[in-house]
C-alpha cells in the first residue's frame, strides 16, 4: 500500500486498470484506489500485482497517518480473524516463474463452500470418529503441537472434496491445495510449506500419480495400457 497527501482533483488513474471508492474520517476526505501495476515488459499478465493507494489532503496528513491508518489496520484485524472472516482457497504457481522479482508462491481465491459434517451422508459412528480426532483442546492444553494427515482413497465423486470441505468449514482453516506437477524440485516445495499459514489444510491430490512421475490418473491409465511386461 503507499499513500500520498495530494490534491484528489490531480489523481489520475488509467481506465480498466484501477477502482477507486471515498469515505470520510472525522471530517477528513480520502480516497482509495486499486491500482493493478504492470510488470517490467509493460503488459499486463501473471506478473502483475495489485495495490491499495490512499490519496487524502495534505492538511490532514497527521490525521490519516497517526489516527485513520491505525484504524484501517485495527479493523481488519478484527476482521481476519473474527469467526465471520472468508476463508480462502491457495493454489500454488509455477516454480519456474519464481525468478520474477514480485513472484508470489501461492495465489488465493476465496472459498464459499456449504458443506459440513451434518450434511455429510456418512456412517454416523465414523463421522463421529473423525469429529473427535479433530479436536485439538487436549494438545493446546498440554503445550503440544497438533497435526494430522488423512488419506483419502476412493473412486472419483465419492466424497472426498466433499469431505475436505466440512473439515475446513469444522475447524475454519483454509486450504492449500499443492499440484505437485509444477513443483520444480524439492526445494521450492520446501518454500511453498514454509509459506503456509499454521492454521490450514495442505491438500495434495493424486499423489500416488505424481509420485510416479506422472499428471493424473488418465496420464497413469495410458501408462498402465502402453507397458508391456518383460
Amino acid at each position: 500500500m503507499d499513500y500520498r497527501g495530494v490534491n484528489p482533483a490531480r489523481a489520475r488513474t488509467t481506465p480498466g486498470t484501477a477502482t477507486s471508492l471515498s469515505t470520510e474520517f472525522r471530517g477528513a476526505a480520502v480516497w482509495w484506489t486499486s491500482v493493478v501495476r504492470e510488470n517490467s515488459q509493460g503488459q499486463q499478465g501473471a506478473h502483475t500485482r495489485q495495490c491499495q493507494r490512499l490519496t487524502f489532503h495534505k492538511h490532514d496528513r497527521y490525521l490519516v497517518v497517526d489516527e485513520y491508518l491505525p484504524h484501517v489496520r485495527r479493523k481488519g484485524h478484527e476482521i481476519l480473524f473474527s469467526n465471520h472472516r472468508r476463508r480462502r482457497l491457495y493454489t500454488n504457481n509455477k516454480s519456474g516463474d519464481s525468478f520474477q522479482i514480485n513472484y508470489r508462491a501461492w495465489s488465493y481465491t476465496d472459498f464459499d463452500h456449504p458443506t459440513t459434517f451434518d450434511m455429510s451422508a456418512m456412517d454416523t459412528a465414523k463421522k463421529r470418529e473423525i469429529i473427535d480426532d479433530l479436536d485439538a483442546s487436549i494438545y493446546r492444553r498440554a503445550g503440544k503441537p497438533w497435526k494430522r494427515g488423512y488419506l483419502l482413497y476412493s473412486p472419483p465423486g465419492t466424497g472426498k472434496s466433499t469431505m475436505i470441505a466440512a473439515m475446513t468449514n469444522y475447524l475454519d482453516y483454509d486450504i492449500y491445495d499443492v499440484e505437485l506437477t509444477v513443483v520444480k524440485d524439492n526445494n521450492n516445495l520446501h518454500r511453498l510449506l514454509i509459506e503456509t499459514t499454521s492454521k490450514s489444510i495442505i491438500v495434495i491430490e493424486h499423489i500416488d500419480c505424481c509420485l510416479d512421475g506422472l499428471t493424473s490418473p488418465a496420464t497413469a491409465r495410458r501408462h498402465a495400457s502402453t507397458e508391456v511386461p518383460p
